[in-house]
């Protein structure tokens, strides 16, 4: 039986705090059939030295450095460059969740046929050198158009998906915050098969960049459900105009998080 080929992405620029231990994990992957891509965007604070001092003896790295317009247009120029069959993005930070997660991805690719697998992941965020761990738990419904009218989406750390996918489609620029949701529901919409692995994929550090940048969030996920999900348009608007009571706020923020469950450890 043949292997499939990975390829996994790193998009960075000045990461030097968080990318050995991203580089690392894909390094220590006990299934070797995989190219790794770095892309970085003419970092200036060392997180090159640092990545040419655990890349440079391993072939299996490629390494991209050049100005981008963005995180999209970073992991657009990768993917062009890529070899493998089916992509996973890693952002500076995140990290496999297990040396044997490549592994055990490849044996479900052999014995399943779909065009995007996902899993689950760990949210992580870091205080007072405390990690606190939530499971990000997803299924086949989070497929469902009415999840993403809801704000939902499923996080691009759990997904492997088909390089023709992202041939087909790139992400698309113009989104700042949500060109990966858009991407989703690109495919979803031409009836590419999602299929949910019950399997923790990736931890992924949480930055907090889309809780900096609420409104554009917001305006990215309604061109979305306006585009793909237009019938469920009215619970995108219910929930916006329900968001604007602080005491609902706090039910939907009670309801997001009873799919995650809140792990804590000391490092």
């Amino acid at each position: 039986m043949s292997k499939c080929k990975f390829t996994i992405i790193t998009v960075c620029y000045n990461a030097k705090e968080h990318i050995a231990t991203t580089v690392q994990s894909v390094l220590s992957q006990s299934y070797e059939n995989f190219e790794y891509i770095i892309k970085d965007g003419q970092s200036c604070d060392g997180t090159m030295d640092i990545v040419h001092n655990l890349t440079d003896s391993d072939n299996r790295v490629m390494i991209i450095q050049g100005k981008d317009q963005g995180i999209y247009d970073a992991m657009n120029t990768a993917v062009l460059q890529s070899s493998g069959e089916y992509i996973l993005f890693l952002n500076a930070g995140d990290i496999l969740h297990q040396d044997s997660s490549l592994e055990e991805i490849a044996g479900i690719i052999n014995r399943e046929n779909a065009d995007v697998y996902y899993g689950n992941i760990y949210q992580v965020t870091y205080k007072d050198n405390m990690a606190e761990r939530f499971e990000r738990v997803y299924s086949q419904n989070s497929i469902k158009k009415v999840q993403f009218a809801i704000g939902r989406c499923i996080c691009h750390q759990a997904i492997f998906a088909r390089k023709e996918l992202f041939l087909d489609k790139k992400f698309d620029t113009r989104f700042k915050v949500c060109a990966d949701r858009e991407w989703q529901l690109y495919h979803l919409s031409r009836g590419h098969k999602f299929l949910y692995l019950p399997i923790v994929v990736s931890d992924v550090l949480v930055d907090g960049y889309s809780m900096r940048h609420v409104d554009e969030l917001e305006k990215e996920v309604l061109i979305c459900v306006q585009k793909y999900c237009k019938q469920y348009l009215w619970i995108y608007n219910s929930i916006m105009f329900f968001k604007k009571s602080v005491f609902l706020k706090k039910i939907l923020q009670r309801l997001d998080s009873l799919s995650a469950t809140r792990k804590k450890e000391v490092l």
